[in-house]
């Protein structure tokens, strides 16, 4: 079955401080969908409230048509609504097949699986302190594939990656959404996201500015305008994050 994820006006402050201002996405299974913007303008807040780590000002959140929206996050990940974060939250004192097994409830098939899809076969009795960075990214997100979730956020998986290790990082994120989750991709990088995402969404002062195929707004001048303050008749400079990352 594939699944739906819908956010609709979402409201949140802290203090003072407006950090979205009516976020309203309509994310699909089957596909990536990828939200880029830069620092600070509210991407990790965003999938804090969706997970149920803040809670907005006003706004819904739903699930598959499920209302999600004052659900704690124990429960919204029963749901099947999971999140990978930057910090990898490894079981250092595990080894890497280990590491599956708490995560994937102890199926051996699942397991292997995880394991060939992670390109970890080899690496599977080692610790993850003794793996590339490369490889302990691929391994947090090993420990989702498997797992019946609905909707995965993945909180900028590409980070600090090599060219070479990007591939089998996110080709994970691929397999997921092909069994019918709901993949939401945060990324600064647009090389990736014209690589990875059918549909990419821009979010700028707390809002989303512009949404479309990568190709399209890649052409846009407001991704432009928001990460250079280089406007439209000032010619548009090349898109953020070439530095590495090319599916």
């Amino acid at each position: 079955m594939t699944s739906t994820l819908e956010c609709r006006d979402l409201r949140t402050s802290f203090g003072g401080n407006q950090v979205h201002r009516g976020i309203s996405i309509a994310m699909q299974g089957g596909e990536i969908t990828g939200l880029i913007g830069p620092n600070g303008c509210g991407k990790s807040t965003l999938l804090n409230v969706i997970t149920g780590a803040v809670r907005p000002d006003s706004g819904r959140i739903l699930l598959d048509g499920r209302d999600l929206t004052g659900m704690p996050s124990w429960r919204r990940y029963r749901s099947g609504l999971t999140r990978s974060f930057q910090n990898l939250e490894l079981f250092e004192q595990l080894t890497v097949r280990d590491n599956l097994r708490v995560a994937l409830g102890g199926d051996k098939e699942r397991i292997r699986s995880a394991l060939a899809q992670a390109r970890l076969e080899r690496l599977a009795d080692r610790m993850p302190g003794e793996l590339a960075f490369g490889q302990r990214k691929a391994l947090s997100l090993a420990r989702l594939h498997g797992r019946s979730a609905s909707a995965v956020l993945l909180d900028e998986p590409a980070a600090g990656l090599s060219a070479e290790e990007v591939g089998p990082v996110l080709s994970i994120a691929r397999d997921l959404a092909a069994a019918g989750a709901v993949v939401c991709l945060v990324e600064h990088n647009m090389q990736i996201m014209a690589g990875y995402a059918a549909v990419v969404h821009l979010m700028a002062e707390g809002k989303i500015i512009a949404s479309g195929p990568p190709a399209e707004l890649m052409a846009d001048a407001r991704l432009a305008e928001v990460f250079f303050g280089t406007s439209a008749t000032q010619g548009t400079p090349d898109p953020p994050g070439t530095q590495a990352g090319q599916p």
